[in-house]
């Protein structure tokens, strides 16, 4: 229940800004029965019903289950899961504004990582370490190069803060709690609005990424590498520089890309 209504926000969000078809991998994550459901079919079906019927998020949700029901009807929840599909649709039934400034369009895409993330504390969806990168695309992320990288053409994408470390700030790791042991965004069925807000506006400031040298990726990624999926001791998520991580390693300059929108909390 949880992912067909996630999949069918997904979408009507992704359609109101025609912005493709949407990322294939977080489509296979959300497949409702994998191994027997093609996720392109999937695609297909919720484009159709969002783009061309302009059904809205519970309309489309409730849609997909019915068509999925002719192709597999053992493996489809029964009517009395019908309802609990409503509620959980109402999450996301908050009306959406067609924005067109990047600021808005960042927070939006932030706030359907979060919810994401959600999943994945509740073990629907699998613990993937790299979630960012299906909603944001590098290059939209992408601030400027470090001197190595501008002086050598060599140009790794590297996210300033490791996805890895995002992800478990959100659902916790063996070390430590998550936002979501720390206040409940999720209970019987609704979502605390302003705390997903919160906690949106929190994800998109970390969200960076910076071109590298191949030395520079390589002290950063290699397997004994002891910042390849940290941050420094002691780093503050919601107040400290974003780019710690490099300038640990002493890069402390980056050569901006000319008209970036570029996170207010980076400081070259």
């Amino acid at each position: 229940m949880e992912k067909i209504a996630y999949l069918a926000y997904y979408f009507q969000d992704l359609y109101l800004d025609s912005c493709g078809d949407g990322h294939s991998e977080l489509i296979e994550q959300l497949n409702l029965i994998p191994g027997k459901l093609d996720w392109n079919k999937l695609r297909e079906i919720l484009s159709y019903l969002i783009r061309h019927k302009k059904y809205g998020i519970t309309e489309s949700a409730l849609a997909t289950i019915h068509w999925l029901r002719t192709i597999h009807p053992d493996l489809i929840p029964m009517d009395d899961e019908i309802e609990k599909l409503t509620r959980i649709c109402k999450r996301y039934e908050i009306p959406i504004d067609r924005t067109i400034g990047a600021k808005e369009i960042k927070h939006r895409k932030g706030l359907q990582l979060v919810r994401y993330f959600w999943l994945m504390q509740q073990h629907i969806v699998g613990k993937h370490s790299r979630a960012p990168t299906f909603f944001f695309s590098d290059q939209e992320l992408c601030i400027g190069s470090t001197e190595a990288s501008a002086a050598t053409g060599e140009e790794h994408r590297e996210h300033v803060v490791p996805c890895a470390y995002i992800r478990d700030l959100f659902i916790g790791n063996s070390d430590k709690k998550g936002y979501f042991h720390q206040k409940r965004l999720v209970t019987l069925d609704r979502e605390d609005v302003p705390y997903a807000n919160q906690l949106a506006t929190r994800v998109t400031r970390l969200l960076c990424v910076v071109y590298v040298s191949n030395d520079q990726w390589e002290k950063l990624d290699k397997g004994d590498s002891p910042l390849k999926v940290r941050m420094p001791e002691g780093w503050n998520p919601e107040t400290d520089d974003i780019l710690a991580r490099l300038k640990f390693h002493g890069w402390n300059k980056i050569i901006p890309i000319p008209n970036s929108k570029h996170s207010p909390s980076v400081q070259f």
